[in-house]
């Protein structure tokens, strides 16, 4: 009986530990994505990425100034609509002028990833102060 709950707990903290392992690898990997070459990342873990760090600083954002900034808008949530198309814009022109000077450009440099960041920031932004 001893053996088979040596046998046991040995197997449990050696899948423990491959799991968590490959959880924190792919964790890694999701939330450095966003930075990395275009051409090095699929672009659904480029877009999970992107969502995880806007995510992740909406919370700290929030953290930081944890009230609206504008208290009223003559058109509620219209930040979720311009943010993303002029981050968007402003994204895409900075990734083309990095690209045109020979440097690499990366999954947050182009208008997907900058609206979506926004976009991300913005829902985030909505749901927290609510």
């Amino acid at each position: 009986m001893f053996v088979v709950g040596l046998l046991a707990e040995l197997i449990l903290s050696l899948v423990f530990e491959i799991v968590t392992e490959f959880v924190l690898a792919v964790g890694w990997l999701t939330v450095s994505s966003p930075f990395r070459k275009e051409r090095e990342m699929p672009v659904p873990l480029g877009a999970l990425g992107i969502v995880v760090v806007a995510g992740f600083f909406s919370w700290v954002f929030d953290a930081l100034l944890p009230a609206p900034i504008f208290k009223s808008s003559p058109i509620p949530g219209i930040s979720m609509v311009i943010a993303p198309i002029a981050v968007g814009g402003l994204t895409y022109l900075s990734g083309r002028w990095l690209k045109d000077k020979g440097h690499p450009s990366s999954h947050l440099m182009t208008f997907w990833g900058g609206a979506l960041f926004a976009f991300t920031v913005s829902v985030s932004r909505v749901l927290l102060l609510n």
